[in-house]
């Protein structure tokens, strides 16, 4: 029964004693769940006679009364009958697709054949929905005469079928292997759209799918988080959109991750569209770019207020980083007219930084110090609080803190608001490698220096 029906929570409950099954088999809360699964692990000497008790799964219906369902139905590999077992158990669930709140589906592309057996013939409003079917090309995900409305999605693929989805209500998209122009076309119906989680692994070219007429303007989206393989797929992307309120973008590359990347195909929709200003959250992993393109990108984010880059895996090359910390520095109100506001990334409060080398130790001293600063905190001050530099690999001798920026960093004042988090190992090593004797305890640094113990 557990590889079947995996919610038995109604039934572990009614096993507990007569008082409990009786609460149990009578509350229709407990059974508004379905979650019917079929699992790999199921042993192989019953993978292919297994047969879910259909009566069980009807039961399980009816004592949900007349509450909205939640229905999992998880065919992880299909049996030798997709036609018997699986077939008569989604038309069971077609019969009451009227009650359907969430729908996580995933199943052999052929056994969406027997969801056209859903004939409410209205519009259903779903809080959730999740298609996972492979290659959806030649069994598209077709819902019969009913058409889905969800709020949240998560799919493996668009479900290219006209007339059984809608996207006018959706907050939340999930998808995990689109091409540009598939995901502009979804987004483009999709006005109540905030978030966005996306891996282009197919570029537009790959398909007979037309750019948009025009850029597809997304008015309520505040975040996008892109996968990619290609730079082609950014291009075409982030030349068609428009997102003038977007607060939070995230940008990673998974194949090809020394090829060098121009960032300016962010400029249509960051820096000519105004959207810059409110952008609060940058996040780029694996994007081999020059120093330059990384200034002239954050030149224009004056709203930003975390910056993040990733750089651990094998192939990564990151920028050279002390361009970007001479700029933070040479740009602070130690140097700048503390009565003008900061030129360059007024409202960065953290920079993290995880991968290679590629700075002077020194720079970091310079930035904490400018931050530092005996002065009066005003509106016109970078707020900058935590500097994070996680090394990867780590503990490579030529990376150990000269004793100079050692001195520097003990230096600090007690009331010291920036920070530094670097891994407690190196920051000791380093003591040890220049004869110095390590402080006990981190936080009896006057600078207050955060370090990281544990593993990255």
């Amino acid at each position: 029964m557990q590889s079947m029906l995996c919610y038995i929570r109604p039934i572990w409950l009614a096993s507990v004693c007569a008082r409990w099954r009786q609460i149990a088999l009578a509350e229709p809360r407990l059974w508004s769940t379905i979650n019917i699964t079929y699992r790999r692990e199921v042993p192989d000497l019953h993978r292919n006679s297994w047969t879910p008790p259909l009566e069980l799964v009807q039961q399980w219906i009816t004592r949900s009364g007349a509450l909205p369902l939640h229905i999992v139905l998880g065919w992880e590999e299909a049996p030798e009958s997709e036609d018997g077992a699986l077939g008569e158990i989604i038309q069971i669930l077609c019969e009451q697709c009227h009650r359907w709140r969430s729908l996580y589906i995933q199943v052999p592309p052929t056994a969406m054949l027997f969801f056209q057996a859903a004939r409410s013939g209205s519009t259903i409003d779903l809080d959730y929905l999740s298609i996972n079917l492979g290659d959806i090309s030649d069994h598209p995900a077709m819902m019969g005469e009913t058409i889905l409305r969800p709020r949240h999605a998560a799919l493996q693929s668009p479900p290219w079928v006209a007339g059984s989805y809608s996207w006018t209500n959706m907050v939340t998209l999930t998808i995990s292997n689109a091409n540009p122009y598939e995901c502009l076309d979804i987004i483009q119906q999709a006005k109540q759209l905030e978030s966005l989680n996306v891996v282009f692994i197919r570029t537009g070219e790959d398909e007979d799918i037309l750019p948009p007429a025009e850029p597809v303007i997304s008015a309520r989206l505040r975040e996008i988080n892109i996968g990619f393989l290609t730079n082609g797929t950014l291009d075409e992307f982030f030349l068609n959109i428009r997102a003038p309120e977007l607060e939070s973008l995230e940008l990673i590359r998974y194949a090809d991750r020394g090829t060098h990347i121009p960032l300016d195909f962010l400029a249509p929709m960051l820096l000519q569209s105004g959207s810059g200003e409110k952008m609060r959250e940058l996040t780029l992993a694996g994007m081999a770019c020059s120093s330059e393109d990384l200034l002239d990108l954050l030149h224009g984010l004056s709203g930003l207020s975390q910056l993040t880059m990733l750089y651990h895996r094998a192939g990564d090359i990151p920028p050279p980083l002390n361009v970007l910390f001479d700029t933070l520095v040479a740009t602070s109100s130690y140097f700048e007219d503390a009565a003008n506001t900061v030129s360059f990334l007024p409202r960065l409060l953290a920079f993290s930084y995880r991968g290679p080398r590629t700075f002077l130790w020194s720079a970091i001293a310079d930035i904490l110090h400018a931050h530092n600063a005996d002065i009066v905190d005003t509106l016109s001050k970078r707020p900058l609080e935590s500097l994070v530099t996680l090394l990867v690999p780590s503990m490579v001798r030529d990376d150990y803190i000269d004793r100079e920026t050692l001195v520097r960093l003990l230096a600090l004042q007690p009331w010291s608001r920036a920070k530094l988090g670097l891994k407690e190992e190196l920051f000791r090593a380093s003591f040890e490698h220049h004869g110095m004797d390590c402080p006990l305890s981190p936080s009896s640094i006057p600078g207050h220096i955060v370090t990281y113990p544990w593993s990255y």
